[in-house]
């Protein structure tokens, strides 16, 4: 099971997120460098199936970690010790930084109440709607963290019928897309991205049953998606785009169980460990490394061996942001360390 986890989850966790790390480093170098130089010209489209990647991910991920018995106090317990930690450490740590470097400016038109949604992790989700404390993470964060709220219920549907779920979910996602008429962006609601989360939830039930009959209904399930991102169906949409993260995370979880990738294990392992953390802090490390480099980009491959170190970079100080968290979190850890060197001085 370990193999399987880092094959179809592990890897596809690697990809997303180096998706949306590329994403948001054509969105910087764009503005810094000439047109020519980019490394991904359509580079919207990355962004967009990253973050469905992650959404279909993280309902994979929950699936299978929550199989047997399940008690829902005890699972928003794990998934707030496996976000909020690390997210206010980074977020306390940048935000200290910003304002000794006079890097953030606080505006008359934030609230201090707006902190709240900060400490709940919402703040990049609303921040189109309320202005905000956003400094780290993505907006997708806030939409993930809706989604693990609805997972006790989700799941006690889902349990009972997956694929009646799956297409409750999918119809929820195109009446919204037929009739939503709010000022909030609809990518950015967590009732349009359901279906993808869902049917993480699907995928991971079926593609490990290993029956034949399960891995035919993933291959109908990918084909339909395929054939209605292909029609363009103006009642679509947007939706379009979330297709297109469902059939990717197949294809990439098929590819990576049936592939000779044994090699990479160890990097892939290290990359998936530290990939959250690495979302976190990949916005700011993107800024300050491409405003202290941008002259050294001018060609294409210039460009590749800057964002080789962007990726370094990011991967450091997330590998630095996780080994103070676990320190952090075995007070013991630091006295000893203290002691170790009180002694030595001495």
């Amino acid at each position: 099971m370990a193999n399987d986890r880092l094959l179809y989850l592990d890897f596809i966790r690697v990809v997303a997120n180096l998706a949306i790390i590329l994403f948001h480093y054509n969105v910087w170098t764009e503005r810094l460098v000439a047109a020519d130089f980019l490394l991904v010209r359509n580079y919207t489209m990355l962004g967009e199936i990253g973050v469905s990647l992650f959404l279909v991910l993280s309902g994979a991920s929950l699936s299978q970690s929550t199989k047997g018995d399940f008690d829902a106090p005890s699972f928003y317990r794990k998934r707030i010790r496996a976000i909020f930690p690390m997210f206010y450490l980074v977020y306390a740590c940048f935000m200290g930084l910003a304002l000794v470097f006079h890097q953030y400016q606080f505006s008359a038109e934030r609230s201090p109440f707006a902190f709240a949604l900060t400490l709940i992790g919402l703040d990049g989700l609303l921040s189109t709607v309320i202005p905000s404390y956003y400094l780290v993470g993505e907006w997708f964060l806030g939409c993930i963290i809706v989604l693990y709220l609805l997972y006790p219920a989700l799941r006690y549907c889902f349990v009972r019928s997956d694929i009646l779920t799956l297409a409750l979910c999918c119809t929820v996602v195109l009446l919204l897309q037929n009739h939503y008429s709010f000022t909030f962006p609809l990518q950015r609601l967590p009732l349009f991205r359901i279906a993808e989360f869902v049917f993480g939830m699907f995928f991971l039930t079926r593609f490990t049953s290993n029956r034949p009959a399960d891995h035919l209904l993933i291959a109908l399930a990918t084909i339909v998606l395929m054939v209605a991102s292909t029609l363009d169906f103006p009642s679509l949409g947007a939706i379009t785009m979330n297709m297109y993260g469902m059939v990717a995370f197949v294809c990439l979880a098929y590819a990576a169980r049936f592939a000779p990738w044994k090699p990479l294990e160890p990097a892939i392992t290290f990359l998936s460990r530290y990939a959250y953390p690495a979302f976190l802090v990949h916005h700011i490390i993107l800024k300050q490394t491409l405003v202290a480099s941008s002259r050294l980009i001018h060609s294409t491959v210039a460009n590749l061996f800057v964002f080789v170190l962007v990726v370094i970079v990011v991967y450091s100080t997330a590998y630095a942001f996780d080994t103070v968290l676990a320190h952090l979190r075995q007070p013991g850890r630091i006295v000893g360390y203290i002691k170790a060197t009180a002694g030595r001085r001495s």
